[in-house]
């Protein structure tokens, strides 16, 4: 059975709308009970399954110290790359094993799980590997005022595509996964940019 989304208008607005179908591999965003998306993740590796959980540094009072450590950026995400028809397979195993999970659905299609275009994914990867990069909440994903698609063309986010803003302080670039999550990257001079589509063209 094939599974097929219309892509809308807007595409570059909506970048993680892919057409896809129950056996080829993409990515899709899970949703772990009880915040054992980490768990859940070694699991998922050791059977050669690609994950991916954006994490960050804060720190924490353990045992009455306080103490540097590493912790998902945002409890119950993970995202994984393989075919629909595996992880549902997967699904069943892992209620078996007490760590149940389920499929985001995208918002636009409510019938339709989240798949992430594989240059998207790997846009925001690049960027939340930084350990300079800032993460927006997605209740505030709506303040973002996108600015011009562009592309970064020189130092260590050369490649990456995203929207230029201020969602801080300095401008730079924002990649957006639509209602999932957007993350920035330090301050990007324009010289450093290449324009891929205007704002006002992106609509």
């Amino acid at each position: 059975m094939e599974l097929t989304i219309d892509l809308p208008r807007n595409y570059l607005l909506h970048k993680y709308f892919v057409l896809f179908s129950n056996n080829e591999i993409h990515w899709f965003l899970l949703s772990p009970n009880y915040r054992r998306e980490l768990k859940i993740k070694q699991y998922f590796e050791s059977k050669g399954i690609a994950c991916f959980v954006p994490m960050q540094h804060t720190y924490r009072i353990i045992a009455g110290k306080k103490r540097l450590v590493t912790v998902p950026v945002i409890s119950n995400y993970l995202f994984v790359k393989s075919t629909y028809d595996r992880l549902k397979a997967e699904k069943q195993t892992l209620e078996q094993l007490d760590m149940p999970f389920k499929f985001r659905m995208d918002t636009m299609s409510h019938h339709q799980p989240i798949v992430i275009s594989d240059r998207l994914m790997e846009d925001f990867i690049t960027v939340c590997q930084n350990q300079h990069c800032k993460f927006v909440g997605y209740d505030k994903q709506a303040d973002i005022k996108k600015g011009d698609l562009v592309e970064i063309v020189s130092g260590p986010f050369a490649g990456v595509q995203g929207y230029y803003a201020r969602p801080f302080k300095d401008k730079c670039v924002v990649v957006l996964i639509e209602n999932v999550a957007a993350v920035c990257t330090t301050y990007i001079p324009p010289k450093a940019l290449r324009l891929v589509g205007k704002q006002g063209e992106l609509v």
